[in-house]
């Protein structure tokens, strides 16, 4: 007769779970008190001059042609008042926020845990990862321990800290939603935490902290419609402050190398497009004129497979590897270009911390069936009405909303200087050449916006209708 085996408890015991819950509730209570007290409230103030009259309507193009007359009496200025928070990082005084906290400020103040007030320098800000260094003179002080950004896992337990609303040593908790979020919009450079830790107006610069109290991130934006907390949050990672801090501390701004490309994900089908297969890679938009990679031999339409022997798949990875080189330093680039893989050396330069097309004048267009856009020579007279940069390609004139085109980030004013791989200089080579292309497989086209090139690839649904213009 066999022996019955015991079967595991399918319901914890209450004992256990009130243990579980006061672990969890000692984990918060000991990484607040850690990290608590090198939180600061950020108070700032900036000076503001306006004339009576001199809001949206003082310099609208409008009212300029017109010639309305409104008086402008003496100017006035007021007293703009702001508010953030940040935490101390070192005994030296040193506090890390935002940049968008501190920027443009006439004055900061730094108001500490412990209620204590203090004027703050801004000793060093860098825009391009919305971070600033404050100095104040001050002992007794509290500074963070910073932890490890990259060993932080999705579902990991986060706290927030700040000021929201001023008030101050608020704590939310959350998790960590994701990581390396980029693409955002917010900064240059992205590859924020993700979390639905609790934060509003008056968080920015504030600490992401582990459950050990230690830092992970600074609480920089959130997505929201309202202007308040949504449940999304984004942090800049430990990992890029702790880059940033030491530059700035040293040198009031950060010097990163610069490798003059434009280049954007690589997509299957517009690998395809090239006949690349098998790899990953980063697609080179466009080339900076006489920069490091255009003398390194780098062309448009190559596709970087790796960075010093290591492969690289994704923008925000290549743009950090490459800003955080230091300019004169050589880059080994592996490209693939027509069917064939060679290795470049790029000697970095140093990074430097739009005119908008308007109608074009009423002349003869063209339109590719299925498209969505009106094609238009570029001759002398429209060169020089839209003041434009270059005589070569075609002018796209209107691009129908909703179209295979509008889909594929096209708009009026962008230069089509390619079909597949073909240069096209007149409008109706370039639409023989798509009524002839197979728009259902997709594409590729070359278009120039603001002098810079890239490439996207469109494509037309089976069966799809003409899109003509409304």
């Amino acid at each position: 007769m066999e022996e019955q085996q015991d079967l595991a408890p399918l319901a914890t015991p209450p004992e256990v779970a009130v243990a579980a819950i006061d672990d969890i509730q000692a984990a918060f209570k000991q990484a607040i008190a850690r990290a608590g007290p090198a939180v600061v409230s950020v108070y700032t103030t900036k000076t503001i001059t306006a004339t009576p009259f001199g809001g949206p309507m003082r310099g609208d193009p409008f009212f300029d042609f017109f010639n309305f007359s409104l008086p402008d009496g003496p100017p006035r200025e007021f007293q703009q008042q702001g508010l953030g928070s940040g935490f101390v990082i070192d005994d030296n005084g040193h506090i890390l926020t935002n940049h968008h906290v501190v920027g443009g400020a006439d004055g900061v103040k730094v108001k500490l845990a412990d209620d204590r007030e203090f004027d703050a320098t801004v000793i060093g800000s860098d825009p391009q990862t919305d971070l600033a260094v404050l100095k104040i003179e001050a002992t007794d002080l509290h500074p963070v321990e910073f932890g490890s950004s990259d060993s932080l896992e999705v579902g990991d337990w986060v706290l927030a800290i700040g000021d929201p609303f001023g008030l101050p040593q608020t704590i939310s908790a959350g998790i960590v939603s994701a990581k390396g979020r980029a693409n955002m919009g917010i900064v240059d450079y992205e590859d924020f935490i993700q979390t639905d830790a609790a934060v509003n107006p008056g968080n920015s610069g504030g600490p992401l902290v582990d459950l050990n109290g230690r830092v992970v991130g600074v609480n920089t934006a959130i997505a929201s419609r309202s202007g308040g907390n949504n449940g999304i949050a984004f942090a800049i990672p430990a990992s890029l402050a702790k880059q940033v801090i030491d530059q700035l501390i040293d040198h009031g701004a950060v010097v990163r190398g610069q490798l003059g490309v434009l280049v954007s994900e690589l997509s299957p089908d517009m690998a395809a497009s090239f006949g690349f297969e098998d790899q990953a890679g980063i697609l080179v938009q466009d080339v900076v004129p006489d920069g490091p990679a255009e003398r390194a031999g780098v062309r448009s339409g190559d596709i970087i497979t790796s960075i010093n022997d290591q492969a690289t798949s994704t923008v925000t990875a290549f743009r950090r590897d490459i800003a955080d080189q230091q300019p004169g330093s050589t880059m080994r680039l592996k490209v693939w270009r027509d069917g064939k893989t060679e290795t470049l050396e790029a000697k970095l330069a140093a990074a430097q911390a739009q005119a908008q097309v308007g109608d074009a004048p009423a002349t003869a267009t063209r339109e590719p069936p299925k498209l969505g856009v009106a094609l238009q020579d570029i001759t002398p007279k429209l060169q020089q009405a839209l003041r434009l940069g270059q005589s070569s390609g075609v002018l796209i004139t209107h691009v129908q909303p909703g179209s295979p085109a509008s889909k594929a980030g096209i708009r009026p004013g962008d230069i089509l200087e390619q079909v597949g791989d073909e240069q096209v200089q007149d409008a109706a080579r370039a639409v023989r050449l798509l009524t002839d292309a197979d728009l259902e497989q997709g594409v590729r086209l070359r278009v120039s916006r603001d002098g810079q090139g890239r490439f996207v690839l469109v494509k037309v649904k089976p069966g799809a209708k003409s899109a003509g213009r409304p």
